[in-house]
């Protein structure tokens, strides 16, 4: 399997487009909603969370949950 994915040949750009759509209800998700969500391993749905924090598409709640950054 590509890229660590329970689907096979599953780019990059595919589980972070599924993670944002996932945040994309304007609720708060826990990294383990997420991972269970996109159907991605809870290891690389925390290394795409971090790239995306850093990028700051998303945000990290007071109360460990992440959702969609306006900011």
């Amino acid at each position: 399997m590509a890229g660590n994915s329970t689907h096979p040949g599953r780019s990059v750009t595919s589980k972070l487009s599924a993670i944002l759509l996932v945040l994309c209800d304007g609720g708060e998700h826990t990294l383990t909603e997420i991972a269970g969500s996109t159907n991605l391993p809870t290891s690389t749905t925390h290394r795409l969370i971090l790239q995306m924090l850093a990028w700051r598409l998303i945000e990290r709640s007071e109360d460990r949950g992440y959702r969609i950054s306006f900011a």
